[in-house]
């Protein structure tokens, strides 16, 4: 067996198609079967699961930490309470001093909050975002996203394609086909070798059975006239 024959089989639209049809199986599965199925317990994957949360769960938090709140809350409150108030009478004694005095203690006062109490704030959303992807598969994902099944199903062969393709030469690199072959047959009963052997040649031996039977006739004719 040689590398063209290796790359031959693996690249079979058969095989292909057989692969393909396996690893769609696989993404379309939700990602709480999937990554079960790969963990050794249903525990492990509760743990992961709450890691999981807790990392997301920590890095929100520092994010919207990050922001600059104070700020944002003083420059985004300005802004609404001019527009609730334009054309009013409080228009002409609500100034930007007078609405920084007000904002800005809320601002660092909601910071001093997040500080204490960000994560009972932020965890239970991201619990439930948690349990609402574990419930999606990869396909779901990629629905969302505008990316077709069959253009999934075609990258999926292009993938395995550039794999079979090179995985070809180490086949026979690492494995020693003509070793094992020869171990299988050194290993093998005589009988077993012999009716082997016989079920290989049978047609082989057919035709030589023959090509000697039309052979001996033709002889056989030419003594009679000669």
């Amino acid at each position: 067996m040689t590398e063209k024959d290796i790359k031959e089989k693996l690249l079979s639209a058969e095989l292909e198609n057989m692969v393909a049809d396996k690893l769609m199986a696989v993404l379309s599965t939700d990602l709480k079967s999937l990554i079960t199925g790969i963990l050794s317990s249903e525990e492990e994957y509760e743990d992961l699961k709450i890691k999981l949360t807790d990392s997301l769960t920590e890095r929100v938090t520092e994010s919207v930490k990050n922001m600059n709140l104070p700020e944002v809350i003083t420059k985004e409150g300005a802004r609404i309470i001019k527009e609730k108030t334009s054309g009013t009478m409080l228009a002409l004694f609500v100034s930007d001093e007078l609405i920084a005095s007000i904002l800005q203690p809320v601002g660092g006062e909601f910071v001093k909050y997040l500080e204490e109490h960000g994560d009972e704030l932020i965890k239970p959303e991201m619990e439930s975002q948690v349990a609402s992807i574990e419930e999606s598969s990869v396909t779901e994902f990629l629905s969302k996203m505008e990316v077709k099944e069959e253009v999934l199903r075609q990258k999926l062969i292009q993938a395995y394609r550039r794999v079979a393709e090179d995985a070809a030469g180490n086949v026979l690199k690492y494995i020693n086909i003509k070793g094992i072959v020869e171990d299988k047959i050194s290993n093998m009963p005589v009988e077993e070798l012999e009716k082997l052997v016989l079920t290989v040649m049978k047609k082989e031996l057919d035709v030589i059975v023959n090509l000697g039977a039309i052979i001996g006739a033709l002889l056989g004719i030419f003594n009679m006239i000669f």
